[in-house]
């Protein structure tokens, strides 16, 4: 996946501002910053919900912006507000969602049936979405993510909404993910989850990226570092740079 000097704005904002980023097969890349850096703006971009000023987009080779449609079949995206049909149920969501993405009966069921019980929603299939509630909607929407096994995921404030042993378990499956050759982009503002199964962490500040850090930064036994102290320093550095 990779942007190449990306820019979007919104009347006299800039939302984001010649942002680059390279994020290869397998790696899990997450977006840090302050609300309004510019974090949900990217994904959105990347995904298609928004389309750039100016500047190139590319998933697994293919130009999101010439072949959006190609693009998007290589994608799974989870917003940070779930966007549901609240009038179905759960379990035919999923199913609806699979089934625009091309999944046979036999797969379809027996992936509906796999995310169904690892989000702890099968006693829960047949509710309306609508009396969900948020967490329970959040599921549903990661689930949508997930299903037919996409290569390329995309995830705004995953864990949000979630309990701890769901967060536990997610994150446990996103790795196994990453391992399988998944490329992932997250944007989150959970320090745990970002430094537990990032590889590389990329800090905006009003729609610039400032600074990228690797794992190996904040997991070194010897001189271990955490990242609020590098983000914090990040910050600094921005904002003496202002002229």
């Amino acid at each position: 996946m990779k942007l190449e000097s990306v820019t979007k704005t919104f009347g006299n904002s800039e939302a984001v501002i010649d942002l680059s980023l390279k994020i290869p097969k397998g790696e899990i890349y997450g977006l840090m910053g302050a609300n309004g850096s510019g974090k949900t703006t990217t994904l959105k971009l990347i995904v298609g919900l928004l389309q750039p000023d100016t500047g190139e987009i590319w998933v697994n080779g293919v130009n999101r912006l010439e072949h959006a449609a190609e693009a998007r079949k290589l994608l799974g995206y989870a917003p940070e507000a779930p966007y549901l049909y609240d009038y179905l149920s759960g379990e035919d969501y999923l199913r609806f969602v699979g089934q625009i993405r091309g999944l046979d009966n036999r797969a379809l069921v027996r992936e509906v049936d796999d995310l169904l019980k690892f989000f702890r929603l099968d006693r829960d299939k047949n509710e309306l979405i609508r009396n969900y509630s948020y967490g329970m909607k959040k599921k549903i929407s990661m689930a949508s993510a997930l299903i037919a096994d996409p290569d390329f995921l995309i995830l705004d404030e995953p864990v949000e909404g979630l309990d701890i042993f769901m967060v536990k378990a997610l994150k446990k499956r996103l790795l196994r993910l990453k391992d399988a050759g998944k490329t992932i982009l997250l944007a989150s503002h959970v320090v745990p989850l970002l430094t537990e199964i990032c590889d590389r962490i990329g800090i905006l500040r009003r729609g610039k990226l400032i600074r990228e850090i690797k794992s190996e930064t904040f997991h070194n036994a010897e001189n271990p570092v955490l990242l609020e102290m590098l983000y914090e320093e990040a910050i600094a550095q921005a904002e003496l740079a202002i002229p």
